[in-house]
């Protein structure tokens, strides 16, 4: 499937409608990358879960009507678009990368930035992504600097889970391809060594990031999808208000009951929202 690479900015734009472009970076529409084999992994993965079937024609179709919509100024529209193919099933860097885009420059951060985090958790070290997803959260704040986010987070983050596993599975197989090759050749003991040690001491070394990594992530995070999103006391329509939470608040739930998450992170504390107001993240 295409990428698209909007302008990025230096600094928070006058609006997310009107940015003002890098010199060093084309137009939107001058950066839509082929992204075919995306797209071909986002079927197959939606066939397994025997979500909607979509063909490889409707959903590049489909995409280039979205793409189509962006070098237009039609931004919402293009975000719906882009939609369509994640409700169908499709999931992909690109896929959130571009929805992130489009709902930036449509007005609705709170969206974008869900879709942003989607996209920096499949790849988190995509200049591109978090760069606009940097601005996305200026625009939440107002232009101010958001909080830092903790530093293991941000240390450990640099690797997805999912490297982090690999990583230290690679290693654990090469250490013990090693020490079997030393059982099988003695005579080779001395010069394996040292290779022993240091595969050993990768795995132990990856595996404590590993371990790192999963532990300063929370169970569940949420984005607050729209402006004025209540938050309530207790998981019913009925119970006081604490406060009106914007678009794009970035919340920990803590527990679940039926269609409300138990949230915490906002300015007045924890409270608990219905879960149609928060786009849930992965994990």
């Amino acid at each position: 499937m295409n990428r698209a690479y909007p302008p990025h900015e230096a600094s928070l734009p006058p609006s997310p409608a009107s940015p003002r472009t890098r010199p060093d970076r084309p137009p939107a529409g001058q950066r839509w990358l082929p992204r075919a084999g995306g797209v071909l992994l986002a079927l197959a993965a939606g066939a397994l879960l025997g979500l909607s079937p979509v063909t490889l024609a409707d959903a590049q179709a489909s995409f280039d009507e979205a793409k189509v919509l962006y070098e237009q100024g039609q931004y919402e529209e293009a975000a719906r678009a882009f939609d369509r193919l994640y409700t169908n099933g499709l999931s992909s860097v690109a896929l959130h990368y571009n929805l992130g885009n489009a709902w930036l420059k449509a007005g609705q951060p709170g969206r974008a930035i869900a879709h942003y985090r989607v996209a920096e958790h499949l790849t988190p070290r995509d200049a591109d992504v978090r760069a606009n997803l940097r601005i996305a959260r200026l625009v939440v704040a107002g232009g101010q600097s958001p909080p830092h986010q903790p530093f293991l987070r941000r240390w450990f983050g640099h690797l997805s889970l999912n490297e982090w596993t690999l990583g230290t599975t690679l290693t654990f197989w090469a250490w013990l391809t090693v020490l079997v090759i030393g059982l099988l050749r003695p005579e080779l003991g001395p010069r394996l060594l040292r290779p022993r040690q240091a595969a050993l001491g990768l795995t132990v070394l990856l595996g404590v990031g590993l371990f790192l990594a999963w532990a300063s992530r929370p169970a569940l995070e949420a984005v607050v999808l729209d402006a004025d999103s209540p938050l309530h006391h207790g998981p019913r329509e009925e119970t006081e208000v604490v406060q009106a939470l914007k678009a794009g608040q970035e919340l920990v739930v803590v527990d679940r009951l039926g269609s409300w998450a138990r949230v915490e992170g906002a300015p007045r504390g924890i409270g608990w929202m219905q879960t149609r107001h928060l786009f849930l993240l992965p994990r």
